[in-house]
Order: C-alpha cells, then sequence, then structure tokens
C-alpha cells in the first residue's frame, strides 16, 4: 500500500478548510504551512502537522518559493505526494485507489475554475458545486511520486523531466468562485498584506462582477 501525503500553504483559510480536510482525509498524512493565520485556521488544523513561515505579507513569488523550499527541504517516506492550494481539489472517482494502482511519475491535472452563486455552508459537501470553466492556468502538475527532481518555476507550474506523466486523468477543481461577497473579501484580505500591491491581481468590484459573471454564463457541468 502506497503513503500519500499532502502539502498546503494557508493563512486565514477558515471558510475553505472544513471542506478541504474532509475531502482529503483519504491521504496519510496533512502538513500546513501557515503564515501567522488570525482565524480559526490553526484551530481547524490542530491535529496535522504546521511549520510556520513567520512572513505576515503576501506575494505570489513568495508562494512558489515556499514549494521550491518545501520540495527541497521535505522529509518523508511517503511515496506520493500532493501539493495542492487550500481552495483546489484533485478530483477523480476513487482518486485514492487510482494512485495506488497506477505508477506514473507525476500526474498532469485538467484545471476548472468551479463558480457558484453561493458559498457552500459548513457540513455540507463541496463537490455539490459541479459546474465550472475549463482553465488553462490550472493545467498543472501537483501529484509527484517522492524522489523526483522538481522546481516550480512560479505559482502554477512545476518542471520535471520525466517523460512519465499521466495526462488529463485527474481533474483540478479550484474553488474560487463561490458566491460575489465571498470573492470580494478575500481581494480585500490579500491587498491588505501585498508587500508589493503593484504586482498583485486585485480587481476593482466592477471587474470582478464582471469576470463572475461571465463564469456563471459560460460554465458547464465539471462533475
Amino acid at each position: 500500500m502506497k503513503k500519500i501525503q499532502l502539502y498546503t500553504i494557508v493563512y486565514n483559510r477558515e471558510d475553505i478548510l472544513p471542506f478541504f480536510l474532509n475531502y482529503y482525509s483519504f491521504v496519510d498524512k496533512m502538513t500546513f504551512i501557515d503564515s501567522n493565520s488570525t482565524d480559526k485556521t490553526l484551530e481547524l488544523v490542530k491535529d496535522h502537522e504546521v511549520i510556520q513561515t513567520g512572513i505576515t505579507w503576501y506575494d505570489h513569488w513568495a508562494l512558489h518559493n515556499f514549494k521550491n523550499v518545501i520540495w527541497r527541504w521535505r522529509k518523508t517516506d511517503a511515496d506520493i505526494i500532493l501539493f495542492p492550494d487550500s481552495d483546489e481539489f484533485f478530483y477523480k472517482e476513487n482518486l485514492r485507489e487510482f494512485l495506488e494502482i497506477t505508477d506514473y511519475d507525476f500526474y498532469r491535472l485538467e484545471g476548472y475554475e468551479m463558480v457558484s452563486n453561493t458559498y457552500p455552508a459548513v457540513g455540507t459537501n463541496i463537490l455539490d458545486i459541479k459546474t465550472g470553466v475549463k482553465c488553462l492556468p490550472f493545467n498543472k502538475s501537483m501529484i509527484f511520486k517522492n524522489g523526483l527532481d522538481i522546481v516550480f518555476p512560479n505559482a502554477h507550474q512545476a518542471l520535471c523531466e520525466s517523460k512519465n506523466y499521466n495526462d488529463g486523468d485527474i481533474k483540478l477543481l479550484h474553488y474560487r468562485y463561490l458566491g460575489l461577497d465571498a470573492m470580494k473579501r478575500r481581494r480585500d484580505a490579500a491587498l491588505s498584506r501585498s508587500f508589493n500591491p503593484q504586482y498583485m491581481d486585485h480587481p476593482s468590484d466592477a471587474t470582478l462582477e464582471s469576470e463572475f459573471n461571465i463564469l456563471l454564463k459560460e460554465a458547464i457541468q465539471v462533475i
């Protein structure tokens, strides 16, 4: 039986973590890399390994650099490593079984921006939100066999020389566009922590509403 470990970076994600913890309960170990969360994040993940970054600002470069550092200095006997963001759900029916019976060095996922008019209530299944839009930036590799030589050049890419990979059998469901009000709160929270605001993607209310409505209109059933 293969051992599976998950690493993810979090900051003030008490909103999504109940769904995340429930969904990824099939892994053998979870490690949370936290940046001084001030909400209930640490309480929710207290039964898992937590690593503090000591960083209180937000920057996309820091996110992918953390991934490089974690991959280089990981100490794990896991056979397979998952590297989702806290709002990413790697989906395939019987995913654990699929990872057990296949032998790829890494898995390239098919990405979707999931969208819903409302944020799901705690206690419900986030997979009840089944509609979304294909999103090429999320066609990324985030499941790896331990021991690979990998470099993360940015937050949405992993480079590996191996040609032994699976392409598209697993979907990456990015649950970000869940209720317009929730989207605005996440934007404002990120802006308040930005080290280099000029490099961050902080759309105006009008732009965010336009993006949200376009996704709702174009969404198809994904799962």
